[in-house]
């Protein structure tokens, strides 16, 4: 489709820059001509006058007797035809190559967005088909149970709730991380404390956290950023809550910031078991978990989290990676360049 696609762009490019030559070619051969026929037209005049003035005093000398070179100007005009001709057909060749390049990098971003929603799409489906094919067996064994009780009823539809309840979650994730990719640059942002907005995200986290005896805490520079500050506190919320997740028992998770003449750098690090090195280049892809060290410790999610926290980074035209990741912990870091 796409190779279809650029063809006729191509072919657009090359019909639009030979009407332009064209035209500018037509322009400069009708222009010579007309001036080649008015400087011939001047010179009979003056050659006219000349004899006429010449005449009086003494016989015409041979050479105003010779007639004008008409074929000369003809010459001229065929050459200059030539000559236009072969630049037009340089210029369409070299417009053809250019035009073809062109037209791949203008349709460069609109195939990878398709090729984006595509992947989106499927993986969508098959991340929600598994869970509701396993729902409606479970549901549908059970009603072939015909001893079943009150209690053991109640019991199913609490599950299939919880099951439900999850799969909402799926598509409120799923439906977070598609906004942010239509999106190349912040929406509304704004000029906040950076300070306050984790803060803010660490009381919101602590429940969760004093459950683990994980210790929170946030140091370095007070920073005022502009951005959007609902995204950076979604952000800063996926990453604290991973640090917690996938943290020992009384662990620690810190955020230290820092503000550098060029960007803003914020490490969120903690004291858990590590990434693997095979799962390091996998980790921000859409529905990746690992599948050793991380699975050690038992936890919910779909493996959106960090997939979501990397594109609400590059909307922001900044860049997220793990800068370490040992048996003692991990350290990520986020990039925000200064507005």
């Amino acid at each position: 489709m796409f190779r279809s696609a650029r063809i006729k762009l191509t072919a657009w490019y090359l019909v639009i820059i030979m009407a332009v030559t064209v035209f500018f070619s037509s322009m400069v051969y009708f222009g010579f001509c007309n001036e080649a026929e008015r400087a011939l037209e001047m010179h009979e005049r003056r050659l006219e006058t000349k004899m006429r003035d010449f005449s009086r005093f003494q016989p015409l000398p041979e050479r105003f007797h010779e007639p004008i070179n008409q074929e000369t100007i003809r010459e001229i005009k065929a050459k200059l035809l030539v000559m236009l001709t072969s630049i037009n057909l340089l210029v369409l060749s070299l417009a053809g190559a250019f035009g073809y390049i062109l037209a791949g990098k203008t349709l460069e971003p609109i195939e990878e967005m398709i090729k984006r929603q595509k992947n989106f799409i499927s993986d969508a489906a098959h991340e929600l088909k598994t869970p509701l094919t396993s729902m409606k067996t479970y549901l549908e064994v059970n009603l072939r149970n015909k001893g079943l009780t009150l209690s053991q009823t109640k019991k199913i539809l609490e599950e299939t709730i919880e099951d439900v309840d999850s799969l909402t979650h799926l598509t409120n994730m799923l439906l977070t991380q598609s906004r942010y990719q239509n999106f190349e640059k912040p929406n509304n942002p704004s000029t906040f404390n950076l300070n306050t907005v984790i803060d803010k995200v660490i009381k919101k986290l602590r429940p969760k956290a004093d459950e683990k005896g994980v210790e929170i805490a946030c140091t370095g520079d007070n920073i005022e950023i502009t951005a959007n500050r609902e995204n950076i506190s979604e952000l800063i919320t996926i990453l604290l809550d991973n640090g917690i997740k996938f943290n020992r028992e009384n662990g620690k998770v810190s955020v230290i910031l820092k503000d550098s003449d060029k960007y803003i750098s914020i490490k969120v690090a903690d004291t858990g078991i590590g990434i693997a090195k095979k799962d390091l280049p996998y980790i921000f892809d859409r529905f990746y978990k690992a599948d050793t060290s991380r699975a050690k410790i038992e936890h919910d999610g779909f493996g959106l989290g960090l997939s979501i926290a990397r594109e609400i980074v590059k909307t922001h035209g900044g860049n997220i990676s793990v800068v370490e990741s040992t048996k003692d912990g991990t350290i990520f870091e986020i990039k925000l360049p200064k507005k």
